[in-house]
């Protein structure tokens, strides 16, 4: 099967939803930093409190369904993580009445033994507007397993 290779270029911002695009980025860069720091907290405001909010992973166990659910996989996330940077683009986004959605990548670098190690998450999610405010109500996220294609 043939692979596309996409460049890596952010969303212009008047391709992404003026104002509301604003918010989504905004949204999106705060869940990260609060992933990044662990606070947990943070992470879950950005979340809908709705029995249907879902998160999937990569593999056949990773979908969670509902907040509580999804607090206690980024719990395990967290304790798992050790980011010392990580570089945030959205490719694509869209909207249409009070849902928006959007498609884009983590760069992440952290130090193994000494050394850095990078790699790509790539996540796309949907957001709903509820009582004026944006919420995550999924995201999907998966990264490379194998060697990285040029």
């Amino acid at each position: 099967m043939p692979q596309t290779t996409m460049t890596k270029a952010e969303v212009p911002p008047e391709e992404a939803g003026g104002q509301m695009g604003e918010e989504i980025r905004a949204l999106f860069e705060n869940y990260i930093v609060a992933f990044e720091a662990k606070d947990i907290d943070r992470v879950m405001a950005a979340f809908a409190d709705a029995p249907n909010t879902v998160m999937m992973g990569t593999g056949p166990d990773e979908i969670w369904l509902g907040k509580e659910n999804i607090r206690t996989a980024h719990m395990a996330l967290m304790a798992s993580a050790k980011m010392e940077a990580s570089e945030r683009t959205l490719v694509s986004m869209g909207a249409h009445d009070n849902v928006e959605w959007a498609s884009g990548f983590i760069l992440v670098t952290q130090k193994l033994e000494g050394r850095d190690n990078s790699y790509q998450i790539n996540l796309s999610m949907v957001f709903e507007r509820t009582e004026g405010k944006w919420y995550i109500t999924a995201m999907h996220f998966s990264n490379l397993t194998g060697p990285a294609v040029s």
